[in-house]
């Protein structure tokens, strides 16, 4: 009995002490990294020491973007974007998948060929792209442009 009684205490105190709080981090207000705010206009954030932010900047026709992804142990985490033809690329094992956001009936929508999923101003939506789960933050929805956060969660 004593046996029994020390496992379950030991059971309960290790539950006490669960680590599955993921480090990163996306709520309303934006992303962050074991409880700080991340900032894309750094190369890194600044309690990341195996992070690295990479910027890429596009122009077309259709207008300018600019999208700044995290990586951590060279793997893909996180993007912040900003795109004025309303577009949004997710990188993936396809290469990269890219959503477009519109207005239809009143409710802006995140387009792809298979689905649409409804959005609104820093509410986050989850989405999926081949398997894998996304969550999405859009910091600005307007005809003239985006700005948005998405965060892939973990496998």
């Amino acid at each position: 009995m004593k046996r029994v009684t020390l496992a379950i205490f030991v059971l309960l105190l290790v539950g006490c002490f669960d680590s599955s709080s993921p480090d990163w981090q996306l709520s309303e207000t934006g992303l962050s990294f074991k409880a700080k705010s991340v900032d894309f206009s750094n190369k890194a954030p600044s309690n990341c020491g195996d992070c690295e932010i990479k910027q890429v900047s596009q122009h077309s026709p259709l207008g300018p973007s600019s999208v700044s992804y995290i990586y951590q142990q060279g793997k893909l985490i996180a993007a912040y974007g900003e795109s004025a033809s309303n577009q949004v690329s997710i990188l993936n094992n396809s290469g990269k998948t890219v959503f477009n956001v519109k207005l239809h009936d009143d409710v802006w929508q995140l387009q792809s060929d298979a689905k649409n999923y409804p959005l609104g101003e820093n509410q986050i939506a989850t989405i999926s792209v081949y398997g894998k789960t996304y969550l999405f933050l859009p910091k600005k929805l307007s005809n003239s442009g985006l700005e948005y956060i998405w965060l892939a969660q973990s496998s």
